[in-house]
This record gives C-alpha cells, structure tokens and sequence, in this order.
C-alpha cells in the first residue's frame, strides 16, 4: 500500500515537472498560411509592401504567454515582420504583389496583445496604420483592428500551444480587415 502511495506520488510529481517545464518553453509563432485574406483583392496593379515596424509601446520581439515567451517566426524576427511577410504572402496568392511596383504599403503595429492566462478562453488584439504611398506621396492612410478568441485551458501545457496555433489567425483576421476595405482597394488600384 505504501509502495504503491510513493508510485503514484512519484507520477504526480512528474507529471507536476511537465506541467511546470511546458511553461517555460520559448516557440516561434505559428508559420502564416495564406487562402483567406486574399480572396476580396480583385485583380488589379501589383503593389510593394515597405516599412515594417511598431509603435513604441507595443512589444514587437516576444510576448509573455504565461511565462513562456512566443516569438516571432519572421525573417526580422518581430511581429511587425510577421504581419508583413503575412500580406505579402496575401498580396502575392492574389497576383497583386510587386516589390518593384510604384505604390507601396507601409505598416506600424500599434497593438499586440495575444493572452493566454483565461482558464477557458484565450484571445488577441491587433491593430496595424496602414498607409499607401505612390506617385505624389500619401494616398491613404487608416487603423485597422481585429479580435480573435479560442477554448483554452487553465493548464499551461494546453494554453500555450494553443494560443502559437491561433496567432496566425488572429494576423489573418486583421488582413481580411485591410484587404477588404474598399477604400484601402481603392488606393492600392
């Protein structure tokens, strides 16, 4: 009776250590796929993507998901990167994308938050400026926003994955808000 207690006292233990360990793990967020965001573009001329960064309050090089830090799997390695790699992903499955192309987009990340400490939900704020330049300057310019929730859980070791899993669609859901914008389409055209 006293073996078995110390055995199962022993698997709780390690179980507990897994648990623990699985919290301090740092992953990339999840590679962008593109097939949704795209689909409003119309065909039309190609455009560049440029300048990529983050307003100065927004944590743009990781964020803390409940101790583990999620990095960006971008080439530049911030989330800003992230975001714009994603629409030129976008632009490019459209025909749209040029980086020779007269018009050009620029971005600033102006929120980033992805919170995984819900016992039963995690979710995501994003907001990017968007501004179109080309010819005689600034064509366009606008904030977008986009939420994005999943089911959670209060152990760590099924929250964290589960938040790298659902960072790209949370950066999709953002991208259908610009890419659908008929004023932004206008600009780009």
């Amino acid at each position: 009776m006293i073996g078995r207690a110390i055995s199962l006292s022993r698997a709780g233990g390690v179980l507990l250590a897994s648990c623990i360990l699985a919290g301090c793990v740092s992953m990339p967020a999840a590679q962008y796929q593109t097939a949704v965001a795209s689909r409003p573009l119309a065909a039309g001329a190609p455009v560049a993507v440029g300048e990529a960064r983050a307003a100065a309050d927004v944590k743009n090089d990781r964020v803390s998901l409940r101790g583990s830090p999620m990095m960006s799997s971008a080439s530049d390695g911030s989330f800003s990167g992230y975001i714009r790699e994603a629409l030129i992903a976008e632009l490019s499955a459209s025909g749209r994308y040029s980086a020779s192309a007269d018009r050009s987009i620029a971005l600033e990340l102006v929120r980033h938050q992805v919170d995984a400490s819900g016992f039963s939900e995690g979710s995501s704020e994003l907001a990017v400026r968007i501004v179109v330049s080309g010819g005689n300057g600034e064509r366009f310019e606008k904030t977008y926003e986009a939420t994005h929730n999943w089911p959670s859980s209060f152990i760590g070791a099924v929250a964290i994955p589960a938040a790298y899993d659902n960072y790209p669609t949370a950066v999709q859901k953002l991208l259908v808000a610009v890419l659908s914008d008929p004023d932004f389409q206008a600009a780009i055209d």
